[in-house]
């Protein structure tokens, strides 16, 4: 038998530098005005959240992200939460991801996503050790993320346009516009 517990909760214009706070850690730098509704469950040990929750002005490590829609449902005859989320207005542009994470078993992914446009600058940070003086833009990425949460698999193409990266170990700046695939986490450079 299952136990659940349930928490629903009303959203009204919720700071999203909070997050930071919580979780006591600076380097997440959250930010946003969240308003909607959801609810927190428990099933069998797992948390779910289902609701929706719109996110205005929504940013990350002082990128600007954009406006952000996320609906979520639990799908209780498969155990898994359905996913609609789309991002616009910022550094991404018309980003969709749909889909499902099952939360059964394996936490099987099955997402969709999809972008017009991602600003290389959301990136910088994380590849920091690597690159620095990242511009450009990735355009049209579709992409399919699936397998578990502890061993996702990525198929998928994007186009990268007018990318310029310094690689710091060289002191050399290469500019770069390709077509990029990825199959099984394998990365290919088309053109």
């Amino acid at each position: 038998k299952k136990k659940i517990r349930i928490i629903s909760i009303d959203i009204k214009d919720l700071k999203l530098d909070l997050i930071s706070y919580f979780l006591n850690d600076s380097s997440r730098q959250f930010n946003g005005v969240a308003n909607g509704k959801a609810t927190f469950k428990t099933l069998n040990g797992t948390p779910v959240v289902v609701g929706n929750i719109k996110v205005r002005d929504a940013s990350y490590l002082n990128d600007t992200i954009g406006d952000i829609d996320i609906k979520s449902t639990f799908e209780s005859s498969t155990s898994r939460l359905l996913l609609d989320i789309k991002a616009d207005g910022g550094t991404i542009q018309n980003m969709i991801v749909k889909g499902a994470i099952g939360l059964a078993g394996q936490n099987d992914l099955d997402l969709d996503i999809h972008f017009d446009f991602v600003n290389v600058d959301l990136f910088e940070e994380h590849l920091d050790v690597i690159f620095s003086e990242m511009t450009g833009k990735v355009k049209k990425g579709n992409f399919n993320l699936t397998g578990t949460l502890k061993q996702p698999v990525l198929y998928g193409r994007l186009m990268m346009d007018t990318l310029a990266v310094q690689v710091d170990y060289l002191k050399t700046i290469y500019f770069i516009t390709a077509e990029i695939e990825s199959k099984e986490n394998t990365i290919y450079t088309l053109k």
